[in-house]
């Protein structure tokens, strides 16, 4: 009788706690994100690509928090994969957060740190560029699509007056601070905060989500530095603990 119970307090635990997450690596296939010219990888000087940091981070964090939860990656391989079947695919598992993991460009080489973006709006130029970038794949080119899809302002209304933008928020910011708290000081790496930012991907998964930039690849030292081993297995550490901290809430 008294195993009996242990295995339905067992069942009962993972039931409660165990919960379903989608990882996203940005980009893919044909998509190769932004474009990291002449970095110094394992003493070779390469061309890097968004899509292949990217998933490299994405695998990291999948199984780091699979030893807790049900966790998913939107691709399992270098394949193109659109805004709207990462989204779509949220929806067919259930997934309870999204997470998107990139790696951010700048016309400016010295541009460096990592940002945070959960879904909500922003006037702020600097933002607007990087939505725009990632909004670039598939049917919706530009930001201004939000504006002129009436489908997507009736998903935004839904979300802002209902849980995902709050709860996006708070995801977001268990995960920067984790980030900011493993990365910051032990790579040197800029904290360029928390911010708000119109992602199609997260506007249509319709769960909490967040889109990650770990680092600038247009500047060859950082791109260097998130293509290390030990910077994959810290942030993926770091990302990994701010959502389990998120859960636990």
């Amino acid at each position: 009788m008294s195993r009996l119970i242990t295995i339905m307090t067992i069942i009962f635990s993972l039931n409660v706690h165990s919960k379903i997450i989608l990882i996203d690596p940005g980009h893919g296939g044909l998509e190769k994100g932004a474009i990291g010219k002449n970095v110094k990888i394992n003493g070779v000087t390469t061309n890097v690509f968004e899509k292949d940091i990217s998933f490299l981070m994405a695998q990291k964090v999948k199984e780091k928090l699979s030893k807790k939860h049900q966790v998913y990656l939107t691709r399992s391989f270098d394949r193109t994969l659109s805004l709207e079947g990462r989204a779509e695919l949220a929806q067919k598992l259930g997934a309870d957060i999204f997470v998107s993991i990139h790696a951010n460009s700048s016309e400016s080489s010295k541009s460096h740190g990592f940002e945070t973006y959960y879904l909500d709006n922003n006037d702020n130029e600097a933002v607007k560029k990087v939505v725009r970038l990632e909004n670039s794949e598939g049917t919706h080119k530009l930001e201004s699509d939000y504006s002129e899809n009436p489908m997507i302002h009736q998903i935004l209304s839904e979300l802002v007056v209902g849980q995902t933008v709050p709860l996006s928020k708070k995801l977001g910011n268990s995960i920067h601070q984790s980030i900011k708290k493993g990365i910051e000081s032990k790579h040197d790496m800029k904290d360029r905060g928390l911010k708000p930012g119109l992602f199609f991907v997260l506007a249509m998964s319709k769960v909490p989500g967040v889109l990650l930039e770990m680092g600038f690849i247009s500047n060859s030292g950082e791109a260097k530095k998130i293509h290390d081993d030990k910077f994959i297995d810290d942030y993926s550490s770091a990302v990994s603990d701010g959502i389990d901290a998120f859960l636990r809430k």
